[in-house]
This record gives structure tokens, sequence and C-alpha cells, in this order.
């Protein structure tokens, strides 16, 4: 890769300059919006008791947990595969 000419290095350096103004620009306006408007509250179910929980929750943890297992069991086949493998090596009963 070619180096750069002191030309394109001053070029470069004006570039990060404009574009951390423009950060900074930026990062001040939604302060001041912020402010003056209230976030909205995320709706409670009051009539929801704590313990219990929603279907959306039950079924993505279900799937989380079947895909684990699949995933855990997959895991451990190909080790057993390795251990099987590098075991028949060592006895010469796969002949590489």
């Amino acid at each position: 890769m070619p180096k750069k000419t002191k030309q394109e290095k001053i070029l470069a350096r004006e570039r990060r300059f404009k574009l951390l103004r423009e950060l900074q620009v930026v990062e001040v306006t939604p302060s001041r919006i912020e402010k003056n408007i209230q976030k909205p509250q995320p709706p409670q179910d009051s009539t929801a008791p704590i313990g219990i929980e929603r279907e959306e929750d039950k079924s993505a943890r279900q799937y989380f947990v079947s895909d684990f297992k699949k995933s855990l069991m997959y895991v451990g086949v190909i080790i057993a595969l390795e251990i099987a493998v590098y075991f028949g090596t060592i006895s010469n009963y796969f002949k590489f």
C-alpha cells in the first residue's frame, strides 16, 4: 500500500475534525429535547401476579432449552468421535 502524502494526511485530519464537530452537535441536541419530552411508561399488568410468566417468555425459553439440548448432543457426539479416532489411530486400528 503506498504511503500517504502530506496533502492526503491534511485532508484526512480535516475530515476527522469535521466528523467530530458534527457528532458533538448531534449529542447536544437530543439531550435538550429529552428534558422537555417525557418518555412513555411501559404498560404494567396489575392483574398478573409477579411469579407468572407470559406465554411468549415460556415459548422462547422452551425453544432455547430444546436447541441447547440438541447442541450439547451434537458436541458430545463429535467429542466421542474424536476420542474414538484418537484411540483407533494409537492402536493402529485405523490405518491412515
